[in-house]
This record gives C-alpha cells, structure tokens and sequence, in this order.
C-alpha cells in the first residue's frame, strides 16, 4: 500500500504507514496531535497500591492496611521515520517534546505556577487520560548530511483525575461499546469477502483492514480471528 505523509499537528493527517487507522497522544492544553507512523505492536498498563504494616505482638507476619491507590501508567514505544520525505524526523517528534514542556497556559490561578500539559492516548476505543513522566528519543537513521530520519520513542503516562473528579471511570477506557462480531481467517478466505460477511459489502475491507490492523490484506493470517466493530 502507497506510503502517505503525516503531519504533527491537527487537521486530516491520513493514515499509518501501514495504511492502517493510526493511534495518537494528543496535547489537551492546545488540542496539537501527534499521530503514529507505525501504531505499536505493544503497550503495558501497570498500577501500584501502597499497604502499611502495622505492630501485631504475638504473630508472625504484621497487620496491613490499605493506605492508597497508585495511579495506571501506561509504557509503549513509538517509531517515526521520514526517509521517504528527506526531512528531519524531529519535525514531528517535538510536539511530543514539547508535551513535557512547562506550559504557560496551565498557570494555576491560585499558586502562579504553571506545569506541562496533560494528554490523552487514544487508539480506536481505547482512550487515557494521563501526563507524560517520561520520555527518551533513540535517533536509528541518518541521510548523508546527518539528518535525522527515523527514530523510536519511548513514552511513559500516568494517570491523573482532576479535583472533584469520580474515580470510577479512570484509566484506560473502551467506553460502552457492543462486543465486535468475529471470526476466524480460513485458507480460502479473502479480505473482500470476509468484509462482504461482516461489514455487508466487499468494499468494507479497507476499513476492516483498519480495524485488526492487517499490514497486508491480500494475505490475511490463516487462523487469526478477524473481529469487526460498527
């Protein structure tokens, strides 16, 4: 499939170089989005609970206590290459730099301090909430004149909840959406006609090629399960 060049911030910026639907970490201070070259293979959630123990003469092990709940964080890599373009892949990695950055918009009235943005991680249904805690860019390819035309970023976020804010909804969201029809890929199936049974036309592909993110949809993986979501 055709490469498409995408841009750093807002507006129609196509899809991954994949042609798939892509995943994006959007500043929430100025709306900026920030969307993935190649969505990731992978991402990990992790939460943490703080216990205290407590004297208890006479046994064993002491009494714990529940003290509080560490927020989810959420670990993934991202990889950016411009090579097709010829220009420096920092082009579209310093938005998310800059998602680290003290943001003057973010002034607390109260205190007169500002601190960086907060952002949202969205991929399909699944959306977070978080702020960047960590950030670190390896730069993997070079034109001649040494710029900088592909790198990997790997990127921490941690949830947070504003004051006043229930609890019950945090973290990372798939919202309330009705479970995807799904079936398994066969030797004889084909993208066209898997679309044609899930989606009610042939020309559905494309967007159930998105939606499982099939890099070749003339080669769909025999026994993966193909799922379709209206």
């Amino acid at each position: 499939m055709p490469s498409q060049s995408l841009s750093a911030s807002g507006g129609n910026m196509g899809n991954t170089r994949g042609g798939l639907r892509p995943g994006s970490i959007t500043n929430l201070s100025n709306n900026t989005i920030v969307k993935f070259h190649f969505n990731p293979h992978e991402f990990s959630i992790s939460k943490s609970n703080t216990w205290v123990k407590r004297a208890s003469q006479g046994n064993d092990i002491p009494s714990i206590h529940f003290q509080e709940g560490g927020p989810q964080t959420l670990s993934l890599s991202l990889h950016f290459d411009t090579q097709i373009e010829g220009t420096s892949v920092t082009s579209i990695t310093n938005p998310l730099w800059k998602m680290m950055l003290v943001d003057s918009s973010e002034t607390n009235q109260r205190t007169g301090k500002s601190q960086p943005p907060t952002v949202e991680f969205s991929w399909g249904p699944l959306a977070f909430k978080a702020i960047i805690t960590q950030m670190s860019e390896k730069f993997v390819l070079f034109s001649d004149t040494g710029v900088p035309l592909r790198s990997v970023v790997d990127v921490s976020l941690q949830q947070y909840i504003e004051e006043g804010t229930s609890t019950d909804d945090l973290g990372l969201t798939t919202a309330n959406l009705p479970a995807p029809a799904s079936q398994p890929v066969t030797s004889s199936d084909r993208i066209d006609l898997l679309a044609d049974s899930m989606t009610g036309s042939p020309d559905g592909w494309r967007e159930l090629a998105s939606q499982n993110n099939i890099a070749d949809p003339l080669n769909p993986v025999v026994g993966s399960n193909v799922s379709y979501r209206k």
